[in-house]
C-alpha cells in the first residue's frame, strides 16, 4: 500500500475523528479550559470568600451560552451552593453567590424539596386511587404567588442559612399540590367528591398543604391522536380549610368561574 493511499484512507477517519471532537467541545466544553478554569475559580475564590470551609466539586460547560462554570460547595453549610462563571481562557464573568445562597433561594429550594417527598408519600401511595399524568407538591415561594387571589406565600428573605425547619408546619401555611385527574365524568359534582376524597387521603397521612391546582380531565382518546375529548374542569388555589362536605359543590363552582375568567383576562393580556 503506497503512501498516496493510505493518506486517501485516514483522511476522512480523521475528518470525522475532527468533526466528533468539534461536537463534544461544542456540547462539554474541553478538558484544558476545564483545568483552567478550576485554577482561576480556585483563586477566585480565595480571593473573594474568607471560608476555608468552600471547595470546587466540579467544573462544568453551558453549550447554551458557550461558559464555564465551577461548582462550589460548603463542608459544613447546607444551604452554601453557587457558582463562579468564566469563559474557556479562565476569565471570572461572575459568582451567583447572592442571588443563590444569601437570598435564600438555596434554602427555599431545600424546604420545597422536603415537602415534595413528603406530598409523595400520598400521592405515591399504592392506594392512591386516581390516574393522574401530573401530581406534586409544592411550596408557594414570593413571586410564585402570582395568580388572582391573595394568598400565603413563604418569603425567602425571611429564612435562615441552614435552618432546620417544621416540614409539616411549612407545608401547612405554604403547601401548594397540583393534581390532574383523569375521569370519565368531569363535573363540578365529581371534581367536589375528588377533592374532598384527597384531603381525607392527605389529613391521615397527616401531610397539610394549604392550598390546591386541581384539573379534571377525560382520558387521552388513543383512537383521535390521543387528545382529550371535551373541556377540562380547572381549578387555581383552592384552599384546603375549604374543602369540606357542606356546600362544597357550590365552593367548587364558584372557584372554577374564578378561574376561566382569569385565564380568559390572561389570554387578553397576550393580544
Amino acid at each position: 500500500m503506497n503512501k498516496k493511499t493510505v493518506i486517501l484512507i485516514l483522511l476522512p477517519i480523521i475528518l470525522i475523528l475532527g468533526i466528533i471532537l468539534w461536537i463534544a467541545n461544542s456540547l462539554f466544553g474541553n478538558p484544558v479550559s476545564k483545568l483552567i478554569v478550576k485554577n482561576s475559580s480556585q483563586k477566585y475564590l480565595i480571593e473573594n470568600f474568607d471560608d476555608p470551609d468552600l471547595y470546587i466539586d466540579r467544573v462544568g460547560y453551558n453549550f447554551k451560552n458557550n461558559s464555564y462554570f465551577a461548582h462550589v460547595v460548603s463542608k459544613k453549610s447546607i444551604d452554601t451552593r453557587f457558582a463562579i462563571y468564566s469563559d474557556g481562557f479562565g476569565r471570572i464573568k461572575r459568582d451567583d453567590y447572592a442571588n443563590q445562597v444569601m437570598s435564600g433561594w438555596n434554602t427555599a429550594m431545600r424546604l420545597e424539596e422536603a415537602y415534595r417527598k413528603l406530598v409523595n408519600t400520598v400521592l405515591k401511595a399504592g392506594d392512591f386511587p386516581y390516574k393522574s399524568n401530573i401530581a406534586f407538591g409544592e411550596l408557594v415561594i414570593d413571586s410564585r404567588s402570582s395568580y388572582f387571589q391573595n394568598i400565603n406565600y413563604l418569603s425567602m428573605s425571611d429564612l435562615e442559612l441552614d435552618k432546620e425547619y417544621d416540614i409539616k408546619e411549612m407545608g401547612r401555611k405554604y403547601g401548594h399540590l397540583v393534581i390532574y385527574v383523569d375521569s370519565d365524568e368531569v363535573s363540578e359534582e365529581k371534581a367536589a367528591e375528588i377533592l374532598i376524597d384527597i384531603k381525607n387521603r392527605f389529613d391521615k397521612a397527616d401531610v397539610p398543604f394549604y392550598s390546591i391546582d386541581f384539573t379534571l380531565e377525560k382520558p387521552k382518546d388513543e383512537n383521535n391522536d390521543g387528545k382529550r375529548p371535551g373541556e377540562p374542569l380547572n381549578i387555581l388555589y383552592f384552599l384546603a380549610e375549604d374543602i369540606y362536605e357542606d356546600g362544597m359543590v357550590e365552593r367548587v363552582q364558584e372557584a372554577h368561574a374564578k378561574t376561566d375568567a382569569y385565564y380568559k383576562e390572561m389570554e387578553e393580556l397576550k393580544r
